[in-house]
């Protein structure tokens, strides 16, 4: 693999997904969506998905998304416990973290918070 080890790979990713700053914006969300993604894919390559499957790991990016989304996501994680006997894993709040992403950016119904701050000028991939 091109710029290191499995070791270094693995660290940067669970560094770019999980640590940083507080995650604000439609378009914020987004980032983090893909890079869960890309994450996820490489990870999974590599035989080394189990570095991010875990809910210590899930809580950990989750503290980067607004109070409202983690209190949604914890709704979601405990009914997904109830019928499955087990918490979500990193595919399931990825796909969770999609769809939010999808939310804030929606052309329609996602502008609410855009009308509210006149600072962001970056735009939500195309629908």
């Amino acid at each position: 693999m091109g710029f290191g080890n499995d070791y270094r790979i693995t660290a940067s990713w669970k560094d770019k997904v999980a640590k940083g700053s507080p995650l604000k914006t439609g378009e914020d969300i987004q980032d983090l969506a893909d890079d869960m993604r890309s994450c996820i894919k490489t990870l999974r390559a590599m035989g080394r998905l189990h570095e991010i499957d875990s809910s210590s790991k899930i809580v950990e990016i989750l503290a980067r998304l607004p109070e409202t989304i983690e209190q949604r996501w914890g709704t979601q994680a405990v009914s997904y416990l109830e019928r499955n006997g087990d918490y979500p894993g990193i595919e399931e709040f990825a796909a969770f973290v999609d769809i939010v992403a999808r939310e804030k950016c929606d052309p329609v119904y996602g502008g609410v918070n855009k009308r509210k701050s006149t600072t962001n000028t970056r735009k939500c991939k195309e629908q």
